[in-house]
């Protein structure tokens, strides 16, 4: 998704509108070939999984796998979401992009805790999970079309999108998606990771505990700065876009030090 953003905005601030489609429904392709997999991949898996987390209970073990199967669909269900705000995040259109975001968020706390009171069952958390899922679409959908009245000749359609979805080459993007997953990986290993292991190994168990609390109070500020790094990264990408290195740097170091 990351890849996605950075490119749409390079495009858009070209005026590339066919080039910015074309990353969506690589996004979309990408999405739809790795939830399949997964789907694939926990009907075979997850009973065994199941199996061996509970080797006394089977009864236990087939209700858990068939749960955690019902929520291999979610990926596929989200496809819509997650590509149309990556063309809305891209595109700095973010009044549209927040509301889908908090609204999604908030239509999946009220059907998982809705669905747990009406089953009283575990069936009924992950029912709603994956009814949020598909509702979450369906709202990006609207807010998508909405965003694009008045904005037509930056926002692809979704139509343009789906015309590139089958001639997009898969391995397209990936080059620089597994650098930014990459990047991703190194930051939760060094901040989560190896500093709990290191507690445990030289110090206690008490101090693994203080140290979990501590970052949990610190992800709570942390969490409004997703509205600067959700815009900074398209804005990067714009200035990238059009290799105005002067004002990237400027902006990054304006950025970094403000939200620091």
């Amino acid at each position: 998704v990351g890849a996605t953003v950075s490119q749409v905005a390079a495009a858009s601030a070209r005026g590339l509108r066919e080039k910015a489609a074309a990353w969506l429904a690589f996004l979309a392709k990408a999405y739809l070939a790795i939830g399949a997999f997964l789907v694939v991949l926990g009907w075979f898996l997850l009973p065994k999984i199941a199996a061996l987390v509970s080797p006394s209970d089977a009864e236990t073990a087939r209700a858990t796998a068939r749960w955690a199967f019902w929520l291999t669909f979610t990926p596929l269900l989200e496809i819509p979401r997650v590509v149309l705000c990556a063309g809305m995040q891209g595109t700095r259109t973010m009044l549209p992009f927040a509301r889908t975001e908090s609204a999604q968020e908030a239509i999946r706390v009220f059907l998982v805790i809705a669905f747990a009171i009406v089953t009283d069952s575990p069936e009924g958390p992950v029912a709603g999970m994956v009814v949020a899922s598909a509702l979450g679409s369906l709202l990006a959908i609207e807010q998508y079309r909405g965003a694009r009245v008045g904005r037509e000749e930056l926002l692809p359609a979704p139509r343009e999108i789906l015309a590139q979805f089958r001639d997009v080459p898969l391995l397209r993007g990936l080059p620089l998606g597994l650098k930014l997953g990459l990047c991703r990986s190194i930051d939760a290993v060094g901040v989560q990771v190896l500093p709990t292991l290191f507690l445990q190994r030289y110090g206690s168990s008490e101090w693994v505990a203080y140290v979990r609390l501590a970052q949990r109070v610190m992800n709570v500020p942390m969490m409004f700065m997703q509205g600067i790094s959700r815009t900074m990264l398209p804005r990067l990408s714009e200035l990238a876009g059009v290799q105005d290195r002067e004002r990237f740097r400027a902006t990054f170091v304006k950025a970094s030090l403000y939200s620091g």
